[in-house]
């Protein structure tokens, strides 16, 4: 088996000082010559720092020297996680690390997660890591950890994910499954990957673009702490336009018979000038019927061991892996019961309802004391709706029992219980029955696609009633008002000729037959509306006028035969047969009860 070797090279003032190569094991580094690394620098404690070399690891912690340790600039404390290349200090002193280049031949004596990497990359990008300078630590996860680093060959700054666990073989096919299937997808909302390779000791990394920004998690975070910066910039327009983006990612990757798995605000990187990404597909899965055992889970490692390895809750990342996969605050019910061989696109339509959840309510959708609480509420549909849960919120100023214990790595404690990014501070019952039918215990009852979701975000947006909501007459009214204000003023003066209807219309909540009957006084001018605007050849916009028409006085031969008219200029030529029908129907009736005696 190979085993890995490190270049340790110390200096000061560009004067080298010691250089060794270290096998795997644990050195202290001082000026003691008690030490396994004396280092001759009036600056370095007799006993500074410890260094710990594992298969695939690297670990530095300080004893608490006087001159302290830092890392690519920022000082360490405890046991530290670090990587070949970045710059070290102890005090004054340099500490440059790195693998040195090991020949490996096809068949040779490899470990288990090394050979999983030489079968899995072709030969011309398996140990090739020279050519990128690694920076500072962006992030890390359950799995990986996301790195800066300047790929030298164009000096490009980039962002170079690793695996953290590289002797696990697992890990390590789920991570090179994530690169490949995040580099297949190639969408404007979806992270782009520069490069897949490998390291001179077989360890699997992966480039992709460098966003500089926040997560989505981290701007619903700052607007619930009410900071006066996310309230100006963060607003529900928007944050609805940034959900549109999302959904735009997951349609497409929906188009190529790939689901998410693990959709959450955490995983959406909002760019410093307008970029919108989704990240980390290391738990997407392909579907359909010809879909072959490729995904993380399924797959086996290569002396037979299988990837399922229970259940991890990390605290930093909050992601599950094993047998359940996904965040359990916003997985369905179907993935939080382990059903996996069920999920479908609907899976990833409820995720992306719990996010909408999230960016109404700024807290997560389902809150618990602990992670089988958690698991729990969300197989049972325990899920309070996002009105109640704000309620609840407000109503409580101090955190209680429904505390969450693993949502994220960031306390939200600080949160304001306002909504100030809301229209009067209220969730609007239109969103709200969005999210609502998205989270569907059933995925029955789920939108059907990404695209009927956004419909109905679309709707919204524009100012029309959702499907979801099931509007009535009068709220169809409102919306239609405040979209045609000046036609609308007008129906108000002509109503209010007729008794003042205008305000009983808005007082009464009823649907009195003695409402709709004042309402239909209205119809005329809306059917005057829409022959002008279908002369004018702006047919959507009639249609929809002489359709309001119609639902007020649905028995108008007239308005029917208009509406006929429309749509056979629209090419919707069923629909306009259906209504001259219809209208040829009601003139026949309105002469039958004419000429009887």
């Amino acid at each position: 088996m190979l085993v890995p070797e490190t270049e340790l090279i110390i200096s000061s003032e560009g004067q080298e000082l010691l250089r060794r190569t270290l096998q795997p094991g644990e050195y202290t580094l001082g000026r003691s010559p008690a030490c396994d690394l004396c280092i001759p620098s009036n600056t370095v404690s007799r006993k500074h720092a410890r260094l710990t070399i594992n298969f695939s690891n690297l670990f530095l912690e300080d004893l608490g020297s006087f001159n302290g340790t830092s890392v690519n600039g920022g000082q360490i404390s405890g046991r530290t996680q670090i990587w070949h290349g970045q710059r070290i200090l102890l005090g004054t002193v340099s500490l440059k690390l790195g693998k040195i280049c090991a020949d490996i031949e096809q068949g040779g004596s490899l470990a288990p997660a090394q050979s999983l990497v030489f079968e899995s990359l072709p030969e011309d990008v398996t140990f090739q890591h020279g050519g990128y300078q690694v920076g500072q630590l962006l992030g890390r996860g359950g799995m990986g950890a996301v790195l800066q680093a300047e790929d030298s060959s164009i000096q490009r700054q980039v962002a170079m994910k690793v695996v953290l666990r590289g002797d696990s073989t697992g890990d390590v096919l789920r991570f090179i499954h994530e690169a490949r299937i995040t580099g297949q997808l190639e969408h404007p909302n979806i992270i782009p990957v520069h490069t897949l390779g490998s390291d001179e000791h077989g360890q699997p990394f992966y480039t992709m673009k460098l966003v500089r920004g926040a997560t989505l998690h981290q701007a619903l975070r700052d607007l619930s702490r009410g900071e006066e910066g996310a309230v100006r910039t963060h607003t529900l327009p928007a944050l609805l336009t940034v959900f549109q983006k999302v959904c735009d990612a997951i349609r497409f990757a929906h188009s190529q018979s790939v689901i998410h798995r693990d959709l959450k605000p955490d995983n959406i990187m909002l760019g410093d000038f307008g970029e919108v990404l989704v990240m980390d597909w290391g738990l997407a899965k392909k579907i359909g019927p010809t879909e072959q055992a490729t995904s993380p889970e399924e797959a086996t490692s290569a002396d037979g061991e299988e990837l399922q390895d229970g259940i991890d809750y990390r605290a930093d990342a909050n992601t599950m892996t094993g047998a359940i996969l996904g965040t359990p605050q916003y997985m369905p019910p179907e993935q939080a019961s382990g059903n996996m061989e069920v999920l479908d696109e609907r899976a990833d339509i409820y995720s992306l309802g719990a996010i909408l959840y999230h960016t109404l309510t700024l807290q997560p959708p389902v809150i618990a004391d602990t992670a089988e609480h958690l698991l729990q509420k969300v197989i049972s549909g325990d899920i309070l709706t996002p009105k109640v849960a704000v309620r609840n919120k407000q109503r409580h100023s101090a955190p209680d029992s429904q505390t969450v214990a693993v949502p994220t790595s960031e306390s939200d404690d600080e949160s304001t219980g306002a909504l100030p990014h809301l229209p009067a501070g209220k969730i609007p019952a239109s969103l709200e029955a969005v999210v609502l039918k998205a989270m569907s215990h059933e995925p029955e009852n789920r939108y059907p696609t990404v695209a009927a979701l956004q419909k109905d975000i679309t709707a919204y947006q524009n100012g029309f009633a959702t499907t979801a909501e099931h509007a009535g007459i009068l709220k169809l009214l409102y919306l239609f008002i405040k979209r045609h204000k000046t036609i609308s003023i007008a129906a108000s003066l002509a109503v209010l000729l007729t008794g003042a209807f205008t305000v009983q219309l808005f007082r009464e909540v009823d649907r009195s037959s003695r409402a709709l009957s004042r309402l239909g006084k209205a119809a005329p001018l809306f059917f005057e509306s829409a022959k002008t605007q279908f002369h004018a050849n702006r047919s959507e916009e009639a249609l929809e006028k002489v359709d309001f028409a119609i639902e007020v006085a649905p028995k108008s031969a007239e308005y029917l035969r208009l509406r006929a008219l429309i749509l056979q200029r629209l090419g919707r030529a069923a629909e306009a047969e259906a209504a001259t029908q219809k209208a040829n129907h009601l003139s026949h009736s309105e002469n039958a009860t004419s000429s009887a005696p």
